[in-house]
């Protein structure tokens, strides 16, 4: 299952923070995503050439069981 969000901001390194996509949301999307999937999962930071800025996650899919109720 692969999930992208986007935004049409100025991006990390325009946006006159010193952010580097190292803070403490991400690194806690980072260490839970490790932690569900292990090596089974991909997450990737970028900045699209047209700006902003995109979280593309990837995850192993797994069917559920369903309740009838």
């Amino acid at each position: 299952l692969e999930i992208s969000v986007r935004d049409n901001g100025l991006g990390i390194s325009s946006n006159g923070n010193k952010t580097s996509g190292d803070g403490i949301g991400l690194s806690n999307t980072r260490a839970r995503l490790r932690h569900l999937y292990g090596e089974a999962h991909e997450f990737e930071l970028s900045e699209p050439l047209d700006g902003g800025v995109m979280i593309t996650m990837t995850i192993p899919f797994r069917e559920g069981n369903r309740d009838e109720n």
